[in-house]
């Protein structure tokens, strides 16, 4: 189910950048006030396309024991290793225990 939702939400793993955000980094968009740095953007970015200064703050911390990844989101985009540490990460942590995918519910 994991692999399903990363191919879905990376269009087959084409895609490590929300494609809704190639113009304009979609500025003004998934802003969270008390955790966004200045200049950097939380769009959707790898396998899951991790979206969010929160969900890149937590997954920093949970991963790498830093906040590297709120200061440079992008390596999300361009570094293989960081889109699956994050996508199997975001899964785990967000997906894996809601009611009904443990039961093979895709979807749920």
């Amino acid at each position: 189910m994991a692999l399903a939702q990363f191919l879905y939400e990376s269009d087959g793993l084409r895609a490590k950048r929300e494609y809704a955000c190639e113009v304009d980094n979609c500025a003004g968009q998934y802003t969270t006030p008390w955790c966004d740095i200045d200049g950097e953007h939380y769009y959707g970015r790898g396998y899951i396309q991790l979206t969010w200064c929160y969900n890149y703050l937590a997954a920093s911390r949970d991963l790498y024991g830093a906040d590297w990844l709120i200061w440079d989101p992008d390596v999300v985009g361009r570094d293989d290793s960081v889109a699956w540490d994050t996508a199997f990460w975001f899964w785990r942590v967000n997906v894996h225990f809601q009611p009904g995918v443990q039961e093979g519910m895709f979807g749920a």
